[in-house]
């Protein structure tokens, strides 16, 4: 997938027998740490082609199980934190809104670790231009992440079906593991990864996205069967199904879609069809974005700080 400077797939494993779950890779750092304890970063989301689905610990969020996923640009969030001596309390503002509750709590959990390593205990304000800061684990002990070779990377493009709806991903973990269907999505899922793994090693683009397909649907069956029956999907989210498997068995155009616990999609397709897919997705009525393969997080120089 090129020099470490563009990591696109990557894995990374929780501790014990729990399995590798996928996400941005380590930091690229331009400029080396120093004590002054302000730092800015930039990364990319994330999209899930096999999911992870549940916690089997929440205060660490360690997931029962292993995930793959890729970066997407050119979307993007900023970052930037301080830990501040002279200030009264930590603050951290997302999208220009200060951050409460339990979205805080999530940020004070990984904030805490971080001042213990550091052995500091001051008071941090963290502003970010957009999506959550927060990562799955807290360090390298708790997760690491492993690049995918794949030749598929210059070649996708992801068409960004946008479908509003409210969800509640942070509920639909905590109860999955009371679906009656959570345990034969475990029973399979080590495979899906494997066979995933497989497809983009080989490059074989039809395999690798059919298996994101079909994981999005055992993903939704399992939230779909808890206790709360959260049903995520909205008219428009099958509408799309329905578009992209059209393109697919109609005229043969490689496009697949995914989903996580949310009613937007993201159909998977290539440089030569992205228009066509594309197209086909806005005619359902719902606005898109086009995105490529993303690079790791990245620290960013001080002038690009938010404060």
């Amino acid at each position: 997938m090129g020099d470490t400077a563009r990591v696109g797939v990557v894995a990374v494993r929780p501790p014990g027998p729990v399995g590798r779950r996928v996400g941005t890779g380590t930091f690229n750092r331009s400029h080396p740490p120093r004590w002054g304890m302000k730092a800015t970063a930039t990364a990319h989301p994330i999209q899930g082609l096999i999911k992870y689905h549940g916690m089997h610990d929440e205060e660490l969020r360690l997931p029962y199980h292993d995930s793959i996923s890729i970066c997407t640009a050119p979307s993007h969030t900023i970052t930037t934190v301080e830990f501040q001596p002279d200030a009264a309390e930590d603050v951290y503002v997302i999208g220009d809104e200060r951050v409460q509750g339990r979205g805080a709590e999530r940020i004070d959990s990984v904030v805490d670790h971080v001042r213990d390593r550091a052995e500091v205990d001051h008071p941090v304000r963290l502003e970010s231009d957009a999506f959550s800061p927060l990562p799955s684990g807290m360090n390298d002990a708790d997760c690491r992440s492993e690049r995918i070779e794949t030749d598929l990377e210059d070649d996708l493009r992801v068409v960004a079906a946008h479908v509003p709806a409210y969800k509640e991903t942070e509920a639909a973990h905590r109860e999955a593991a009371e679906s009656h269907m959570f345990r034969a999505r475990l029973a399979h899922i080590h495979h899906q990864i494997d066979a995933a793994c497989d497809a983009l090693s080989d490059a074989d683009f039809d395999r690798a996205f059919e298996l994101a397909e079909h994981d999005s649907l055992s993903l939704a069956a399992t939230t779909m069967t808890g206790p709360a029956g959260w049903v995520y999907w909205q008219p428009d989210t099958i509408a799309v199904f329905n578009a992209v498997r059209e393109l697919r068995e109609s005229e043969g155009i490689p496009a697949y879609f995914s989903t996580d616990t949310g009613a937007s999609v993201y159909v998977n397709t290539t440089v030569d069809h992205v228009d066509t897919v594309e197209n086909a997705v806005s005619a359902v009525g719902v606005d898109t974005d086009v995105w490529a393969v993303g690079g790791p997080a990245e620290i960013r120089p001080s002038g690009d700080a938010l404060f």
